[in-house]
């Protein structure tokens, strides 16, 4: 399309605005608005028009277009343009055969294209080192090499620093930014104008572009190619027929899929593995974002005050560089610990700042609005839902969640398929694939989800989905080992919380089955017994009188298996009531479970106990799953250790571990083997104990999840080696055993041990003050009764304590240790403080 008015003539292919034939200067956002003017001169413009048609995506002032407007009005006079006020503007000047009338002839033949455009002096790289080198080896083997990530990850910046490395070499560098562009016909004539040539007559912009870089052995980088990608394609093609040494650097949010093409996909900075100083400089996503924040904040520096903060805050801004810029212009104004606090509000809070003109690349709403316009309808519904998606997702979870009666589960399986093709999604392949948004992605989904008005009906669709995960899990149990029991949950235990959070505040009877069905996942596959314990108690209020007793029952069977640990007594009252709304429900494996709390092993049997045993013997048959009939056994050796017949309970918690160990219950295995541990240390077998314990421990410590079970494993460890009367190896022990049993709030448990071990090395004072620590933690803890092996230490460690001759002196440090907590106590017991 061209326009002529009075003396002028706009040509819209070439972009170009002629005075007499003459071109006249024009920048790319005034050529855009005086476009859309021509092209709707028939009515007003409104201000709002203008601003989506020349700004799309972006956030714009509109002083900016006021701007525009001004320097037409200085070009074309001041009657070309009216102001219609509080609507918008109009072009005023006639049109003469604005679509039918021959633009003027450029003049000039077709030509060899200048020798490059690149700038000379370009910002320096950071963190890109590896791959600029990377791509730079690429370019040598291969004739077209594409860069392709989402938004804001620095495609441009890498590619241009690229181009610079091939530009050393005294090749030409060619660099096209097609990011302005709106129509995909003005691609081949805006690289005609970087190449520094015009149309010949009777020559098509893209048989001007061949022949100009006809034979041509440099390089042309065609940056930001995602919005324009069958014209480029197109192009690209033309270009490498005429110039088959040339080769071409393409940035892009999607592979252009030509035969020759060599795809990079570019990742996010490398974010930091830890909070030590020496971990978080190594990260190149922190040198950025210090770098920049000593741009405008020369006195700051990264140290070991600040290090774990500015390593939080690049990893919630998941190493993108754009992000990270836009992070570091704010903290001189609102410091580390107010940009922490805003960035739940991300999209708002890093929005550019003046120095770039508000563009898509200067703001992470503009963009994430521009990849979001690249998408199809469908597309877009689907990306927005999977926005309530807590870190990773399968694709079995994102059909059940993203598909309605629009868009079926089939073809959610096709856009996602097109998201990561497109970038918008991550996909980390392997045998069982998981899908993920970064969460400043996911920030954008969840506000397009809640412009679109779906919130609440997708957040119902996620619950149920994870708890339809949870359910089967749970039934999969018995079945199944502790790895493959680990990798079906572990990934989605983010959602998890997502999914019990709604179910709580929306839907009580979905809160009472999800939190009820997740206890194998707390209690052994991810060991997060507190966490579990706090959920249960939330769920709790969500029963109602038309409960179903299963669902209460299994609610109350998981709570007791998460104070069993530490608050006994209430534990064992838990599955008491669990116990009667189970029976009579089918689920025979989880009334067992729960039964096997009611039989303590450290008292002598009841008749409570005694009909537990019997109850147990009825339900399981011996072809019942291993992990079942591990309850039968189990619950006969405790009712032994109870009744002093110590032969016989090792005997078989040997057979119940031989047991758990054939069907890879390793956590469970790990139990029994620190009870048998236990036995042997009440039967004076101390090497035993210590052989079953390092053993134990070590195949504990070796998996994934450093539990609970291995805090129990460590700190009998301790207490088996103090008796032995190894007191620098107990040491050890305890100092690995003490993290988690502060993470557990076991010190009830070892409290004996600690204040042992105090009192071996001569530390008295000490020594008193965990003796008193253990008198106040056990009473709090509601403990049955200690085990045989500590009560040895502890009446081994008083004995000592009473015959010192500053007696007195050491029962006033005892009373105050009953006022230390856990973590105190066993900074205390490792002389930290």
């Amino acid at each position: 399309m061209h326009y002529r008015f009075d003396r002028y003539e706009l040509l819209e292919p070439r972009r170009e605005l002629r005075r007499d034939g003459q071109p006249l200067h024009l920048g790319a956002r005034a050529f855009d608005v005086l476009l859309v003017l021509l092209s709707h001169a028939d009515r007003v413009v409104t201000k709002a028009e203008l601003l989506d048609r020349v700004w799309p995506g972006a956030v714009v002032e509109e002083n900016n277009l006021q701007v525009q407007i001004s320097t037409l009005r200085k070009l074309l006079g001041e009657r070309a343009i009216a102001t219609i006020p509080r609507r918008g503007y109009r072009f005023t000047l006639p049109l003469t055969d604005a679509a039918t009338a021959p633009p003027t002839p450029a003049g000039l033949p077709a030509q060899r294209a200048a020798p490059g455009n690149l700038p000379a002096a370009l910002p320096p790289i950071i963190g890109r080192e590896a791959e600029q080198r990377m791509l730079a080896q690429a370019l040598q083997a291969q004739v077209t090499v594409s860069i392709v990530a989402t938004g804001g990850v620095g495609k441009t910046h890498l590619a241009r620093a690229v181009a610079a490395q091939w530009r050393s070499g005294e090749r030409a560098v060619w660099w096209v930014d097609l990011a302005a562009l709106r129509h995909p016909a003005l691609v081949a004539p805006t690289l005609a104008r970087a190449l520094g040539v015009q149309e010949a007559a009777g020559h098509t912009p893209e048989q001007t572009v061949a022949d100009a870089l006809r034979d041509q052995d440099g390089l042309l980088l065609l940056d930001n190619c995602e919005h324009l990608l069958p014209a480029v394609v197109r192009l690209v093609e033309q270009v490498r027929a005429a110039a088959p040494r040339l080769r071409l650097l393409i940035t892009s949010q999607q592979a252009l899929k030509t035969a020759d093409e060599w795809v990079y996909r570019l990742d996010t900075l490398p974010l930091p593995h830890g909070d030590a100083l020496p971990l978080v400089a190594r990260s190149t996503a922190v040198q950025l974002f210090v770098q920049r924040v000593q741009a405008l904040q020369p006195g700051f520096a990264l140290d070991a005050g600040n290090a774990a903060a500015v390593a939080q805050l690049c990893r919630r801004l998941d190493g993108i560089p754009l992000a990270l810029e836009l992070a570091a212009a704010r903290v001189p104004l609102l410091g580390l610990g107010g940009l922490a606090e805003r960035l739940d509000q991300r999209l708002q809070l890093l929005r550019g700042h003046g120095r770039r003109g508000l563009s898509r690349h200067d703001t992470l709403q503009a963009a994430l609005a521009f990849s979001h316009g690249l998408l199809s309808p469908d597309e877009q519904a689907v990306y927005r839902r999977l926005g309530v998606f807590a870190g990773s997702f399968s694709s079995a979870a994102a059909q059940a969640v993203a598909a309605d009666a629009q868009v079926d589960a089939w073809a959610v399986l096709d856009h996602l398929a097109a998201l990561v093709d497109k970038s918008m999604l991550l996909l980390a392949p392997g045998d069982t694939p998981r899908l993920r948004l970064l969460e400043t992605t996911r920030a954008h989904a969840l506000h397009c989800l809640a412009e679109a008005g779906e919130t609440a009906a997708v957040q119902a669709r996620h619950a149920q989905a994870i708890a339809a995960q949870v359910a089967a899990m749970a039934q999969d149990y018995w079945a199944i080992g502790d790895a493959e029991m680990r990798a079906r949950c572990e990934p989605d235990h983010d959602n998890l919380h997502v999914a019990i959070a709604w179910a709580l505040a929306h839907d009580p009877a979905l809160a009472v089955r999800l939190v009820g069905d997740a206890g194998p996942l707390w209690r052994e596959a991810l060991s997060q017994q507190p966490e579990g314990a706090r959920y249960c108690e939330a769920a709790l209020a969500c029963v109602r009188a038309d409960t179903p007793a299963l669902d209460h029952g299994r609610l109350l069977h998981t709570q007791a298996w998460m104070l069993i640990w530490s608050q006994q007594r209430r534990a064992r009252s838990v599955a008491l009531r669990a116990a009667e709304l189970l029976r009579g429900t089918p689920d025979t494996a989880t009334l067992g479970m729960t039964l096997l709390l009611l039989i303590p092993g450290t008292t002598r049997p009841d008749a409570t106990q005694e009909a537990a045993l019997a109850e147990l013997q009825r339900l399981h048959s011996p072809q019942a799953a291993p992990r079942v009939r591990v309850q039968l056994l189990s619950a006969s050796a405790r009712l032994a250790m109870g009744a002093g017949r110590y032969d016989e309970a090792l005997q078989l918690y040997g057979q119940a571990r031989e047991l758990l160990d054939g069907c890879g219950a390793v956590q469970w295995a790990g139990v029994l083997a620190w009870t048998m541990a236990g036995i042997a240390m009440t039967l004076d077998d101390l090497d035993f104990a210590v052989d079953t314990l390092r053993q134990t421990a070590d195949r504990l410590d070796a998996q994934p999840v450093r539990g609970i079970f291995l805090a129990f494993a460590l700190g009998s460890l301790a207490t088996a080696l103090l008796l032995r009367g190894d007191t620098a190896a107990a040491r050890a022990a305890l100092a690995r055993a003490a993290p988690l049993i502060v993470r557990y709030d076991l010190g009830f448990r070892y409290a004996a041990t600690a204040a042992g071990l105090a009192a071996a090395e001569q530390r008295w004072f000490s020594a008193a003050r965990l003796m008193g620590y253990g008198e106040s933690a056990r009473r709090a803890s509601g403990v049955d009764a200690e085990e045989p092996a500590e009560l040895r230490v502890r009446a081994r460690t008083d004995a000592a304590l009473q015959a010192r001759p500053e007696a007195t002196a050491l029962a006033s440090a005892r009373g105050a240790g009953r006022l230390l907590d856990t973590a105190g106590a066993f900074g205390v017991a490792l002389g930290q403080t």
